[in-house]
C-alpha cells in the first residue's frame, strides 16, 4: 500500500535492485568509503494514482566516508554521509527511520515516511570503556519534491549512549 496499517489508499508495486560495496582506504588510521545505490525498475508511469511530480522519483544513493574504528577503550570514529532518496526508490516506511522523524500521522497512521529527502550526516563515536560507548550525530536533512505546500526539513542532533551488559 501507498501508506501503511490499513490507510492506504492504492497499492504499487515494487522491483528494487540494490548495489552496494565499502572499500577500506587505509589501514592505519583505519578509513573507508562506502557507496549504496537503489533502483526502483517498475514502471510507474502507468500508475494514475501517482502524482506527476512523484512518477519518475525511482532513485537513490548513499554514500559515506569515515575514520577510526570503536574496537578498544579510548577509540574514536568519525564519519560523514550524504543521502539522496526519491520517493519510490525504497519503501518508506519500511527504512530506517535514523534520518527523519516523518510520518504519516495526518493520514492515520504512525509508521514512518522516510524517503524523498536528501541530506548530510555528521558521527563521532567514542568508546569511553568496554561497555561503554558515546555516539553523536549530527543530521541536515531536506525534502527533495514538497507533499504539501512547503519543503519539509528535520535538522537534528542524535546522542546515543551504549551500554552492555
Amino acid at each position: 500500500p501507498n501508506i501503511p496499517d490499513g490507510y492506504g489508499t492504492f497499492n504499487l508495486d515494487y522491483s528494487i535492485v540494490h548495489l552496494g560495496t565499502k572499500a577500506t582506504i587505509i589501514k592505519k588510521p583505519f578509513s573507508y568509503l562506502t557507496l549504496d545505490y537503489y533502483h526502483n525498475i517498475e514502471n510507474l508511469s502507468r500508475n494514475d494514482s501517482i502524482s506527476k511530480k512523484f512518477k519518475k522519483q525511482k532513485s537513490g544513493i548513499v554514500v559515506s566516508a569515515g575514520i577510526g574504528k570503536l574496537k578498544s577503550k579510548g577509540n574514536w570514529a568519525f564519519s560523514t554521509t550524504l543521502i539522496y532518496i526519491e520517493k519510490y526508490s525504497i519503501v518508506d516506511f519500511l527504512a530506517q527511520n535514523d534520518w527523519t522523524r516523518w510520518d504519516y500521522s495526518s493520514q492515520g497512521s504512525p509508521d514512518g515516511r522516510l524517503s524523498n529527502y536528501k541530506g548530510l550526516e555528521f558521527y563521532v563515536g567514542y568508546l569511553a570503556g568496554k561497555n561503554f560507548k558515546i555516539n553523536a550525530r549530527f543530521f541536515l536533512v531536506e525534502q527533495l519534491v514538497p507533499i504539501g505546500i512547503f519543503k519539509e526539513t528535520g535538522n537534528r542532533i542524535r546522542l546515543d549512549l551504549d551500554i552492555g551488559f
